[in-house]
């Protein structure tokens, strides 16, 4: 782990600490490091936080779970783009009525979005927000008002 990174603890849906992520400072590779054992394609980060029906955010990332939950949306992240069996299945459990995925505008996240829809419709209804450019992803948008528009335009 270096020097000027965030440390992010990660928790399970029974709220034990099951290990952390560090955001690497900008230019350092890898961006992110996860703690020895962690198994991210085990975990849906934020889903202790899901506890009532609701709709739900679908981030690739911890930072844009934590920027949506800050702006008032009950937010997931799936550590990357891709979303294993093990994290569809627990996906698949929790109360959701209707799953929002904000992925990164990207051309990976495009694509991810997409597979992602094929995987998941079955289990509730899905929409996708699609990000504007010149953002990259939800935590590039500042203004709340910005944010709320585009999570209401999502298609």
């Amino acid at each position: 782990m270096g020097t000027n990174s965030l440390i992010i603890p990660i928790y399970d849906a029974a709220k034990r600490l099951v290990g952390w992520v560090s955001r690497q400072s900008e230019g350092k590779k890898p961006k992110y490091l996860y703690s020895p054992d962690f198994r991210a394609s085990f975990t849906l980060f934020g889903e202790y936080n899901i506890t009532e029906r609701g709709e739900v955010c679908l981030t690739e990332g911890p930072l844009d779970t934590m920027w949506l939950d800050q702006n008032g949306y009950k937010s997931l992240a799936i550590f990357g783009l891709n979303l294993s069996k093990h994290q569809e299945s627990k996906l698949a459990k929790l109360p959701i009525t209707e799953l929002i995925m904000c992925l990164d505008r990207d051309e990976p996240g495009r694509r991810s979005a997409k597979q992602l829809y094929e995987r998941v419709k079955k289990y509730f209804p899905v929409s996708i927000a699609r990000i504007p450019e010149p953002y990259k992803d939800v935590q590039d948008i500042r203004s709340k008002t910005q944010l709320q528009q585009i999570i209401k335009n999502r298609k």
